[in-house]
């Protein structure tokens, strides 16, 4: 929310690292949080259909590492 929007890209690209971090580390909580708000700044962008399906993926991955593969099924869903 601090940054101008000119750098949501670049967040969002970031975060988008950081869950790959957190999985490493099997911290699934944290990586799904970071899942969820890369979705939501991806979404928030026009034009950004490629990114939101991408940040989908990566939220699907994340759920499924996690253990809770009915929502991940529903994740990669939505993206597909």
């Amino acid at each position: 929310r601090q940054f101008p929007a000119r750098f949501t890209t670049n967040l969002a690209a970031t975060l988008n690292n950081r869950i790959e971090v957190y999985l490493a580390l099997f911290r699934h909580d944290e990586a799904i949080r970071d899942a969820h708000r890369t979705l939501c700044l991806y979404r928030n962008l026009p034009g950004n259909t490629a990114n939101v399906a991408m940040a989908l993926n990566t939220l699907s991955n994340a759920r499924m590492q996690s253990g809770d593969i009915f929502r991940a099924q529903r994740s990669i869903t939505t993206c597909i």
